[in-house]
């Protein structure tokens, strides 16, 4: 079973390599920032592994300013009141 998955991993990452030379520059940079992105969520014990046969999320501390790097921007009037809602008020 450990022999099938090295090779079905390894069959994966040839075809990853494969995809990856296929495009273009544009599309390679972005692709390197969301891999970038992904690696340090993990890195910081989000998101579940691949490898975990179970549906549980891993234990992790969390850390204050662990998203700074997200850059989530927040419109001025976030905290206003829907028009939408106005007539349930």
């Amino acid at each position: 079973m450990e022999i099938i998955m090295t090779q079905t991993k390894k069959l994966i990452s040839e075809a990853i390599l494969k995809l990856i030379q296929t495009l273009p520059l544009q599309d390679l940079e972005l692709l390197q920032i969301k891999l970038y992105d992904q690696i340090q969520y993990k890195r910081n014990g989000y998101g579940v592994s691949l490898s975990q046969s179970d549906n549980t999320m891993p234990k992790h501390d969390r850390k204050a300013g662990s998203a700074k790097h997200l850059n989530i921007v927040m419109a001025d009037d976030f905290d206003e009141p829907l028009e939408d809602f106005a007539e349930y008020m």
